[in-house]
């Protein structure tokens, strides 16, 4: 144990002489002789005086040349481990932390032959595909290639941006839209472009009964809902049942003949036109909303049925149990009354 200490002690000195010193003892390099002697002589002068000690002289040499051969030893042990680099201090007492059960795990080819078989282990990555009833947002399609030709619409002409809870029937609409650039490089070509005004009055420039479809299904479509007023629409019919379409146009601030359409094309057009996780997330909020709505009918039928059984139910009302200590008979009857009067939930 005390080599080890005097050993790790060597190593402390060593790091404290590189780095935090630098030379600075430089003044104290040299010891006088004094000094030294002092050392030597620390503690020496009570043993040698006392008269009970059995060490011979023998002895005394014997345990010179023991630690002398120690201290050879030790500095010769310290010679061969130093490198005199930062890199290479040490203060482990010669144990490795990359050994483990005798296996060196330090070796480069080792550590190779450990990465290749990881590499093998992990087996073949692949992406997967993307759901097949997934439906992306259709950008506006500004231009198209007509016979190897580039063609660019008006505005007036091209299709609004398109998300899924819009509910516009992108299929159809995608098909006319392409009857349209064909049509529209058509009478370019031709020179038969009629006035950009004209253009902008009847916003197509398909046979009439095909430009009628196309502007009757713009219209059907909900272009003008952000993604939040749909979330929105959801959290209403959650808060008030799918039925409630006042209160659920009260809240998204729109017409109730809006939120009517709106409310209609959602529960036909959800199913395929959003996403399967959303929709069934929405329907099950839904759901569950309206199941909580019920329960709170029931109770109030309950309530109201439980209060016409007194004649006086602000005085005369009694329940089978205490019930909390912390509102008096009198609080609980006005409370119940206030209830079954303004309903629940309405505490304002």
């Amino acid at each position: 144990i005390e080599e080890k200490i005097v050993e790790r002690a060597q190593q402390k000195l060593k790091l404290d002489a590189m780095v935090v010193q630098q030379g600075r003892l430089k003044d104290k390099d040299k010891v006088s002789t004094d000094e030294v002697m002092a050392a030597v002589r620390f503690g020496a002068d009570t043993i040698f005086r006392s008269e009970d000690s059995t060490i011979s002289d023998e002895d005394i040499d014997i345990i010179l040349e023991r630690g002398k051969a120690k201290t050879e030893e030790l500095a010769k042990k310290l010679q061969d481990a130093e490198k005199g680099d930062m890199l290479d201090f040490r203060l482990d007492a010669g144990m490795s932390a990359q050994t483990f059960e005798g296996i060196d795990y330090g070796d480069r080819e080792l550590r190779t032959q450990l990465k290749l078989m990881a590499a093998d282990s992990m087996g073949k990555r692949e992406r997967r595909a993307p759901p097949a009833n997934y439906n992306p947002i259709m950008q506006p399609l500004k231009s198209m290639l007509v016979k190897n030709r580039k063609i660019k619409l008006p505005p007036t002409l091209r299709l609004p941006r398109m998300e899924d809870h819009h509910f516009f029937n992108r299929v159809r609409l995608e098909e006319l839209a392409k009857l349209e650039f064909e049509n529209y490089a058509s009478l370019r070509e031709t020179g038969e472009l009629p006035p950009r005004a004209h253009i902008n009055t009847v916003r197509s420039l398909l046979p009439p009964e095909l430009a009628e479809e196309k502007n009757e299904l713009l219209d059907e479509g909900f272009g003008f809902m952000s993604r939040s007023q749909f979330f929105l629409f959801v959290k209403s019919c959650t808060k008030f049942g799918r039925e409630d379409l006042q209160n659920i146009a009260t809240e998204m601030e729109l017409p109730l003949d809006t939120a009517t359409a709106y409310s209609k094309a959602f529960w036909e057009y959800g199913p395929t036109e959003l996403k399967t996780a959303e929709w069934e997330r929405s329907v099950t909020a839904i759901e569950k909303g309206e199941a909580r709505l019920e329960k709170q009918k029931q109770q109030k039928a309950l309530l109201k049925k439980f209060i016409d059984t007194f004649d006086d139910p602000r005085n005369e009302m009694t329940f089978a149990n205490k019930g909390t200590v912390h509102f008096a008979l009198e609080q609980d009857r006005a409370l119940l009354c206030a209830v079954n009067k303004l309903g629940y939930g309405n505490w304002d």
